[in-house]
């Protein structure tokens, strides 16, 4: 069920990994958790 804050999880994430192109680790991490 994807509501209203899940999208705004999704788009903080994106926006995380446009400012740390290079943090794997991070996007990694946003992944496991999703």
């Amino acid at each position: 069920m994807a509501g209203p804050l899940a999208v705004v999880k999704v788009i903080e994430i994106a926006q995380a990994l446009t400012r740390l192109p290079r943090n794997a680790d991070a996007r990694k991490a946003a992944l496991a958790q999703h």
